[in-house]
């Protein structure tokens, strides 16, 4: 005959396994790490937004902790420590503050990328939408074309007001007009906007630009007829803003030469002064 033996109540109450007591514990500190590193990112991302707003640079260029001025950035972190010291402390001086060149370019990015997600989603709910196109050389000589989108956005009032919105730069390796169109067109449509929806189109007045047959102007009046092209006003009030000042130039010369001019002009005028002048020009 087997003897059972009776459950003690230790049995029926025993601890649960170690296993389970290490994951408890883990995800215990998941959270608290989970926590701090929110907490962390969230203020250098205040911060980072604050100081863009303003249009000031991130960065110093010693940002080391005896330095005078460790850029904005981490000044301004420093600062709003001081007024929470146990809360920022320990966050300023730890490896994990987010504060470091590729995580705020990050940040940036993020910013960025929610910026022209707003954009979009304004100039898709809208009824149209023009298209203002330049490119430039940069300081390191390296093509950049600006893209910027201009549409009517109806407010809460139900009042309409007209939003000129810059969009970014985008390298193109050369400026002919079939280069231009693709790089803006594939711009346009990675970002989500509806070509569609294209009313106007302004640039300068560039052959590859506003050429009627194969400028880009023409290629997106092939997508989309209704896109009308306009000289840029901007550029029209640069290029007789450039003349003024050419012709204020020139006059400015001309005056000058006159006033050089002017003592020998008298000087010489009438035969008899004309003579003692050549005469004493001899001389010398």
């Amino acid at each position: 005959m087997n003897e059972c033996t009776p459950s003690t109540s230790s049995e029926s109450t025993k601890s649960p396994p170690e296993s389970k007591l290490l994951d408890s514990s883990e995800e215990e500190l998941n959270k608290k790490y989970n926590e701090s590193s929110t907490f962390a990112l969230n203020d250098p991302g205040h911060g980072i937004n604050a100081i863009d707003i303003t249009g000031l640079s991130l960065r110093g260029h010693d940002e080391k902790e005896n330095s005078f001025n460790r850029g904005n950035l981490l000044e301004l972190l420093t600062l709003r420590a001081k007024d929470k010291k146990e809360t920022y402390e320990g966050l300023l001086k730890s490896k994990l503050n987010y504060t470091s060149a590729r995580t705020q370019n990050e940040i940036i990015g993020i910013i960025k990328t929610k910026i022209i997600q707003d954009i979009v989603e304004e100039i898709n709910t809208s009824s149209s939408f023009s298209l203002i196109c330049d490119e430039t050389t940069d300081i390191a000589t390296k093509e950049q074309l600006s893209i910027c989108v201009r549409y009517p956005f109806q407010t809460n009032n139900k009042d309409f007001k007209i939003k000129e919105r810059f969009l970014g730069f985008v390298d193109v390796k050369d400026t002919l007009a079939t280069t231009l169109f693709s790089t803006i067109k594939e711009y346009l449509e990675n970002t989500g906007i509806d070509l569609k929806k294209m009313r106007g189109q302004a640039y300068d007045g560039a052959s590859n630009m506003s050429g009627k047959f194969n400028g880009v102007s023409a290629k997106f009046k092939s997508i989309e007829p209704r896109a009308i092209y306009t000289h840029c006003h901007a550029h029209l009030l640069d290029l007789a803003i450039e003349n003024i000042n050419i012709s204020n130039y020139v006059a400015a010369i001309q005056h000058k030469a006159n006033e050089n001019v002017q003592p020998y002009l008298i000087m010489v005028n009438g035969q008899g002064r004309h003579h003692i002048f050549i005469q004493g020009d001899e001389w010398n």
